[in-house]
């Protein structure tokens, strides 16, 4: 490991802090990259199509099958990406370590969150540790490529709690801030 990176805390490497625009540009990256590719996709078909007619679906059969497993990675990169983003906020923003103490996985974070009286529901609480063992898994346990697990759909329904519950939690914040 390079010396630079030994030690970096994320003080060493924020800025401007997590802004809201995060979530929704990892978004809009992943797609942008998929709509890239199958442009590029599409052609490769058309040229496959014209230069070899005979043997144009089995070849695209295997090409587009690859696509396909590649773009779900994409997605699974995705959904890593905002869990780290939201987890930074929950911590940066809202429920900073105490005593020194790291707030290491979800569970402490969301204790955190629920000791400065941040609003949370059960069923909020619930699916975010669901998509924390979802996450998980994909980082620790990948799914064989053959058997893809996310679809952007999956992805943008996460963006989504994570974000309504970062623009709540700056509401309660700036609520808090005025009184």
């Amino acid at each position: 490991m390079r010396d630079y990176l030994k030690g970096k805390a994320e003080a060493d490497y924020w800025v401007y802090g997590i802004t809201e625009r995060e979530f929704t540009y990892t978004i809009e990256l992943i797609q942008g990259i998929v709509d890239l590719r199958t442009e590029k996709h599409t052609e490769y078909e058309n040229e496959v199509r014209r230069d070899t007619p005979d043997l144009a679906d089995d070849i695209l059969d295997d090409i587009s099958y690859y696509k396909y497993v590649e773009e779900q990675h994409l997605w699974q990169f995705a959904l890593v990406r905002l869990q780290g983003l939201f987890e930074s906020v929950m911590t940066s923003e809202f429920a900073p370590p105490r005593d020194g103490v790291r707030l290491n996985g979800i569970s402490l974070k969301l204790a955190a969150i629920a000791r400065e009286r941040y609003t949370l529901t059960d069923d909020e609480k619930s699916e975010l540790i669901a998509w924390a063992n979802i996450r998980n898994g994909i980082a620790h346990a990948p799914p064989e490529e053959h058997r893809p697990i996310l679809y952007k759909e999956d992805v943008v329904e996460y963006k989504n709690l994570v974000l309504s519950l970062y623009q709540r939690w700056k509401s309660e914040k700036k609520a808090r801030n005025q009184t």
